[in-house]
């Protein structure tokens, strides 16, 4: 039902390519089987549902005002193949605690990650972030992950480690990756030294403004 390829047609803006992990590459992800071709014959989907025992319950989905509109597209897709989809859209400060957030079956959001395996690990170990997508066993089979990738001394295999990690996500269905998307940043022509990290923000520490960046202009 949720065709990337589809979504990113149809939503388009800053929605590059279909997703296939958290980075857009991932050589632990590669060795894992490529995703089958969308479903979109309606007869295929009916059985599936029919088999998995689902009988028109309504799925609560909750996400953020940035991304409503692959909400709102998601929605509109399981609402077509006969799936009641509820939208709820809160404040991004709501999320530091999923116990406030209304009762919901599923997530929607995005992430950025840097260059280095520090923020994947910080976005595995937060409590309010992925680890309410694992059931026990795999939660539990991710931490003994995080545990190895600490005492691991070789660089080279603590790279591997984290995605490692997505690879047990991704085989669980934990994790539904939809779309990657592409960060824009504009920034006025005076400033100089401007470098940009992997998560699309300045590196503060190397701008610098011209001599006459802040004189007034003569008219």
């Amino acid at each position: 039902m949720i065709d990337r390829k589809l979504m990113v047609a149809e939503l388009g803006g800053d929605r590059i390519y279909p997703a296939k992990g958290f980075r857009p590459y991932s050589p632990a992800l590669a060795t894992l089987a490529a995703d089958s071709a969308p479903r979109q014959n309606r007869a295929d989907i009916a059985a599936l549902l029919a088999e998995s025992g689902y009988q028109e319950e309504t799925l609560r989905l909750v996400t953020t005002s940035y991304h409503e509109p692959d909400a709102r597209w998601i929605q509109a897709r399981c609402q077509s193949c006969g799936i009641p989809v509820e939208v709820a859209i809160r404040e991004p400060f709501e999320f530091a605690d999923h116990g406030t957030l209304p009762a919901h079956d599923c997530l929607l959001f995005g992430n950025a990650l840097d260059q280095d395996e520090i923020s994947e690990l910080e976005m595995y170990m937060q409590k309010n972030y992925f680890l309410p997508a694992f059931d026990a066993a795999l939660a539990e089979t991710i931490d003994k992950e995080l545990s190895a990738l600490f005492r691991e001394a070789d660089e080279s295999v603590r790279r591997q480690q984290p995605a490692r990690v997505e690879a047990l996500i991704k085989e669980h269905h934990a994790v539904l990756y939809l779309v990657q998307k592409k960060t824009q940043t504009s920034y006025h022509k005076s400033v100089r030294g401007v470098s940009i990290h992997p998560s699309g923000w300045l590196d503060f520490q190397k701008i610098w403004f011209g001599p006459n960046a802040l004189q007034p202009t003569k008219a």
